[in-house]
């Protein structure tokens, strides 16, 4: 879905999405780890658009011209080096015709990699380029043009999934499945991705880990000045808004089903359960945390009150309770109980507490006219009028999260 609505049906796309690539690249891995035959295709031909400027690709080095068609594994590899190289441009028709609430610093588009840690950053306090996309547009209660969650920094998900792309690349590299073993570095130097990996691995738990009173503070990149909840994991790293960092958020699980290496188990355990605890509702997941002062959780995008922080919907990714992070929610919860369950018994247990976390889904594919999840509903469950009623991402997480259960039931049984 962020890739649909990214290329806009492919008639006016728009290059301004920082976590659609990921998903994509979490995708195609996907594929080819499940599906049968699935490393062909690496080597599927693909036609290349860039919209609206002619097809030829250019790779990095500028040095020739492909054809216009180009193979999977190249397109993996152009988008893994434009980000170790960096990536800033202004939208192409950038204004009103493109985008009439945004202001005009919005459309300045930067990405970039943090040598240090290895990590992706992008985006800024005039854009949202990642799903939590919800731009302001009311003039009344002067919100327009302000982002709600501008998430700019480095989102969770996307370190996760940047992670989970990099040590799979290297797995294939070093069985000759993959063409290149890494990436050129800004600095010039050649950076394998197990090094890019490694370097993300070594860092994250320092900089995301929000640690409890009783650990020590000086081992995590935390200001304790503005720590809101602790035993977390940050939902951004080095925002423009620091206390944005330390929001509970439903994304940190996404990292943690494809990324679960990355984690302390401990730590992970506990902040699942701190998710389960207060961000979890009937049917999804709320967008933040209950105690946070931007907490608005009912969502009426009609609203064209003077309240800043709702009018004409602005607090879409504000509390509002989204289902498909419920998906991500509840893969991560299986995947990390089962590190703990020996026992037949014990591993039984683990999938019924998922099981029972699925009643409010359940319940309204029983109800729905269309036999379908909504997108997302207000405060615990509560209906909400602006919500998609049946929505592909949040019924398709939840294939995901039945696909995945049932390898890991065989593989604990085989």
């Amino acid at each position: 879905c962020r890739l649909i609505r990214s290329l806009s049906s492919g008639k006016l796309p728009r290059y301004n999405s920082r976590d659609s690539v990921w998903f994509f690249l979490q995708v195609i891995q996907d594929y080819v780890n499940i599906a049968p035959d699935g490393p062909s295709l690496l080597s599927e031909k693909v036609k290349r658009r860039f919209l609206p400027y002619d097809d030829t690709w250019f790779p990095h080095d500028d040095s020739r011209a492909y054809s216009k068609e180009c193979t999977i594994a190249e397109i993996m590899q152009e988008a893994m080096q434009r980000h170790a190289s960096g990536i800033e441009f202004r939208e192409y028709n950038a204004g009103p015709d493109l985008d009439m609430q945004m202001k005009d610093e919005g459309f300045n588009i930067k990405i970039w990699t943090d040598p240090k840690t290895g990590f992706v950053h992008g985006g800024s306090r005039f854009n949202c380029g990642t799903w939590m996309d919800k731009m302001g547009e009311s003039v009344k209660a002067g919100n327009k043009g302000v982002p709600g969650t501008p998430r700019d920094g480095a989102a969770v998900e996307i370190t996760g999934m940047l992670y989970s792309t990099c040590a799979w690349l290297a797995e294939l590299s070093a069985r000759g499945k993959y063409a290149h073993s890494g990436v050129k570095w800004q600095d010039g130097s050649v950076k394998s991705y197990e090094d890019w990996a490694s370097m993300v691995k070594h860092n994250f738990e320092r900089c995301y880990y929000i640690p409890h009173q009783h650990e020590d503070d000086g081992s995590y990149d935390v200001d304790t000045g503005i720590i809101n909840r602790r035993g977390i994991y940050k939902d951004l790293y080095k925002s423009s808004k620091p206390y944005e960092d330390y929001q509970l958020r439903p994304n940190f699980p996404i990292a943690m089903t494809v990324a679960p290496s990355l984690f302390n188990t401990d730590h992970a355990i506990h902040a699942l359960w701190m998710a389960d605890n207060h961000l979890r509702g009937p049917i999804g997941m709320a967008t933040l945390d209950p105690s946070d002062l931007n907490y608005r959780p009912n969502y009426v995008n009609s609203e064209d009150s003077e309240d800043f922080h709702t009018a004409k919907g602005r607090n879409y990714h504000q509390g509002p309770e989204w289902v498909w992070p419920l998906g991500f929610f509840l893969r991560a919860l299986l995947k990390f109980d089962l590190l703990r369950k020996n026992t037949p018994h014990e591993r039984t247990v683990a999938y019924q507490q998922v099981t029972k976390r699925l009643a409010g889904c359940m319940e309204q594919l029983r109800t729905s006219h269309w036999a379908g999840l909504t997108e997302l509903t207000n405060q615990n469950g509560s209906y909400c009028a602006d919500s998609c009623p049946t929505q592909a991402w949040s019924a398709g997480c939840l294939v995901d999260l039945f696909e995945e259960a049932m390898r890991e039931s065989r593989g604990f049984e085989g």
